[in-house]
């Protein structure tokens, strides 16, 4: 699994499409005194009570669940203001401020180590991109395969599920605590149970090897349909960046020899937090008003300038989508649908379309994650909290079918040739 720590680009979009600076939101729409901190505190104390105070008044002015960030909430917060006085050490500063986020009960809603630029995780593995347990699912979703890696030499392919490792069950319980037993020193082996869709449960053993979790492992898929004139493209999930020139090249490349008679755009396993919304529908879209934003206090429009590449203005367009998609590709895909300009095919989505701030802390530097908007589609619609449900909507999961049988992929292709 890949650790990639990218800034998102949704405060800029923030700025951009409401027009209001997240900090200037901040100033404007709280109004409640900041709490005295004591002056005889060790000055370190005083330091993260300090960034205490900012993530509180932050989440209370800019969360968009207002109704939560109430009395009851903010008692919690204040509970835990007093933990860290009592305890007169900026090691109680953290637990606390995981425990006012906690009491939210929004995954969406987090801290993280502020990030400047992606950088690649070298570790011992098996090599592979992972959906990890949750509970009711005791097992390990296998999601991409890195080439050569021992995990694809091992028979491992997309779609199966890891049920065992080294004889101890998966629990979904455990969440993503199940990738340190999938790790380890390279050269060391593991054994693991796979099941297969279709296919009875095998056991593999593979050797852990160095495994260079950059962009390159997990390249754009881009090729002609067996059979059709109708491009598949599936990006890159790992690394955003350079997307939509990505996607732009392929289109060039695929519709070389004559014009494309469709195109399948597979987000099935997007789940980045810095999709490049914008860009990607300028590929297809272009309008004085495609959707828009809503926060607790403005509304903004979200306006495309689109050009096409390869006839993408008006090429027939279909786009994959799972139970696994969640956030700005979410999007992205309601937004196309909505227009008409797209057929849905798969599941219903995870419904993760908050629009996102994040916020430095003054003195930790550390990030906090805040929802602080949502996207609505061109008929005001909110799909946060619900997810997008496709035109075309499959029964079948993610590991219900396999790579070799991909219902989802030919239901797309049945839509795009009638």
């Amino acid at each position: 699994m890949m650790t990639r720590n990218v800034v998102p680009l949704c405060a800029a979009m923030l700025v951009l499409l409401t027009g209001c600076n997240p900090r200037e939101m901040l100033e404007s729409r709280q109004r409640v005194p900041a709490p005295t901190v004591p002056v005889d505190l060790p000055s370190e104390v005083q330091a993260v009570l300090r960034d205490y105070d900012f993530a509180v008044n932050s989440l209370r002015a800019l969360y968009l669940k207002s109704d939560v960030v109430g009395a009851k909430w903010q008692q919690t917060a204040d509970a835990e203001r007093k933990k860290i006085i009592q305890a007169e050490s900026p090691d109680q500063y953290v637990p606390s401020l995981l425990a006012v986020i906690e009491a939210l009960q929004d995954s969406d809603v987090g801290i993280a180590l502020q990030a400047s630029a992606a950088v690649t995780e070298t570790f011992g593995g098996i090599g592979v991109m992972l959906d990890w347990p949750e509970p009711g699912k005791d097992r390990v979703l296998v999601l991409l395969v890195y080439p050569n890696s021992p995990a694809e030499r091992g028979g491992i392919r997309p779609h199966d599920a890891i049920v065992s490792v080294d004889g101890r069950p998966v629990a979904g319980a455990e969440g993503d605590a199940v990738k340190a037993r999938l790790r380890g020193q390279p050269g060391t082996k593991v054994t693991l149970s796979v099941r297969t869709p279709g296919q009875p449960e095998r056991e593999v053993v593979v050797t852990r090897r160095v495994i260079e979790a950059g962009p390159d492992n997990t390249p754009l898929v881009s090729r002609l349909i067996d059979g059709t004139n109708i491009a598949y493209i599936a990006p890159n999930p790992s690394d955003t960046e350079f997307m939509r020139d990505e996607v732009a090249a392929a289109l060039r490349e695929l519709a070389a020899d004559q014009p494309l008679d469709g195109l399948v755009l597979d987000l099935r396993l997007m789940r980045a937090n810095d999709f490049p919304l914008e860009a990607m529908l300028s590929l297809f879209v272009t309008g004085d008003q495609i959707g828009s934003t809503q926060s607790r206090a403005t509304k903004g429009k979200i306006l495309i300038s689109g050009k096409g590449v390869a006839g993408s203005q008006d090429m027939r367009l279909a786009v994959l989508v799972s139970d696994l998609t969640q956030g700005q590709a979410e999007v992205f895909a309601g937004m196309l649908q909505d227009l008409g300009r797209a057929k849905l095919v798969g599941n219903t989505t995870r419904g993760r379309t908050a629009v996102v701030t994040r916020l430095t802390m003054p003195v930790s530097k550390l990030e906090l994650i805040v929802p602080s908007g949502e996207y609505l589609g061109i008929k005001g619609q909110s799909w946060y909290g619900k997810g997008i449900t496709p035109a075309v909507a499959t029964e079948q999961r993610w590991e219900e079918y396999g790579e070799d049988d991909d219902i989802v992929l030919n239901r797309a292709v049945e839509e795009l040739k009638r």
